[in-house]
C-alpha cells in the first residue's frame, strides 16, 4: 500500500518559540526544531510533537508548506526527502531540491505587477517603526531578488496595538485592494493574490496523484490562512493551542 501523502504547516504547529510555549502551557521543551540565521535555537518540539513528526516522517510522504522562505526553512531541524512549498506557496521545490521551473515562471510572471509597491510598502513600514519597539519588517523574495510578499512581526511583548496603528496608516497610503491580509498571533503578512498556500498545494497534488492514484491526502495547520490547503486534502486536522482550533471553539 502506498503511503498517504501528508501537507504540513511547520511553525505554530509542529513547534514554536519558547514564548508560545510558555503562552499556551505546553509541556517544556524536549528538543531544538529550528534555529536562527546565526545558528542560536530559535523554535523548540515539545516530546509529544516530536513522536508526532517522527510518525508522519515514517508513515507518510511527509511535505511542508510553510510561509518560510527557502532560506529559512534550510533552519529546520527536520528531515524531508520528498517535495516542500515555501515562501506561503510562491515556491515549490522538487525532490532534488530545485525550484521547479514550470511554478517559478507563472508565479515570477505574476508578481511583475507587484514588485514595485511591494518594496514602496516595505520602506513606508520602515520609516514608520516606533522606537523602542521589537518589531521587525521583512520583504521576502525569492528567485533571486523577485518580492513575495511583506511580513510584520512583532516581538513576544510588544503591544498588539502599535501594529495596527501601523497597518492602518500603511493602508491609508496604499491601496492594498489586491493583497489578502493574514494575520495570526504576533504576525501580519501582506500577501499577492497569486501567492497562496492551497494555489501551490493544487498544483502539486495533480503532479503527485499522477504518480500515487487514489492515495490518502492529509493535512495539518495552525492558522485561518492555511484552510486554503487544507481544503484540497481528505482529512485535515489542527493543534489545540492553534487559530483553527479557536474558531471552532467559538461554535461548540
Amino acid at each position: 500500500m502506498n503511503k498517504p501523502i501528508c501537507f504540513v504547516d511547520l511553525d505554530d504547529t509542529l513547534f514554536q518559540t519558547q514564548a508560545k510555549m510558555t503562552k499556551h502551557q505546553l509541556a517544556d521543551p524536549f528538543c531544538i526544531a529550528a534555529v536562527s540565521p546565526e545558528g542560536a535555537p530559535r523554535s523548540f518540539m515539545t516530546q509529544e510533537q516530536s513522536h508526532f513528526v517522527d510518525w508522519l516522517s515514517s508513515s507518510t510522504h511527509f511535505i511542508p508548506v510553510t510561509a518560510r522562505s527557502t532560506r529559512e526553512l534550510n533552519l529546520v531541524n527536520l528531515s524531508f526527502n520528498s517535495w516542500k512549498v515555501a515562501a506561503h506557496g510562491g515556491v515549490i521545490i522538487t525532490p532534488t531540491g530545485e525550484a521547479d521551473s514550470v511554478w517559478q515562471n507563472d508565479v515570477v510572471m505574476k508578481l511583475n505587477e507587484y514588485g514595485t509597491q511591494l518594496n514602496a510598502m516595505y520602506h513606508f513600514l520602515i520609516r514608520r517603526l516606533p522606537k523602542g519597539q521589537d518589531i521587525t519588517v521583512k520583504l521576502y523574495t525569492e528567485y533571486g531578488d523577485v518580492p513575495i510578499y511583506l511580513s510584520l512581526k512583532l516581538g513576544d511583548y510588544c503591544p498588539l496595538d502599535t501594529a495596527e496603528i501601523l497597518v492602518a496608516e500603511m493602508h491609508r497610503e496604499f491601496d492594498t485592494k489586491r493583497y489578502r491580509v493574514h494575520k495570526n498571533e504576533n504576525n501580519i503578512h501582506w500577501l499577492p493574490l497569486c501567492i497562496d498556500k492551497g494555489h501551490a498545494v493544487e498544483c502539486l497534488l495533480k503532479i503527485l496523484k499522477n504518480e500515487y492514484s487514489q492515495i490518502p491526502v492529509l493535512g495539518f495547520a495552525d492558522s485561518i490562512n492555511d484552510f486554503g490547503f487544507l481544503k484540497h486534502c481528505s482529512w485535515f486536522g489542527s493543534p489545540q493551542h492553534s487559530q483553527l482550533a479557536s474558531l471552532t471553539k467559538k461554535h461548540y
